[in-house]
């Protein structure tokens, strides 16, 4: 398994976890949701600068909120 599917399997785990977890705040009922954009390089090809991995897990991150929040999302690059 390629390490950026084994993160997306390990983060999905957190985020279904995550959508049972339900508090009380100020005598309110509050739930969480949670969304992950992963971004990352083969090792084998040249180290992209920090920049451009942060960029690309942004990218990825707001790619699952429009997708409809409590997803990860792996950045294009890594899929390709």
């Amino acid at each position: 398994m390629q390490p950026e599917m084994a993160s997306k399997e390990l983060l999905n785990a957190f985020v279904w976890n995550s959508k049972r977890a339900q508090f009380t705040f100020n005598g309110r009922y509050m739930m969480a949701t949670c969304s992950f954009g992963i971004a990352g390089f083969e090792a084998k090809q040249p180290q992209p600068s920090f920049a451009t991995l942060v960029s690309q897990a942004d990218a990825a991150l707001y790619q699952a909120k429009r997708s409809g929040r409590n997803r990860v999302e792996v950045a294009s690059p890594l899929l390709s």
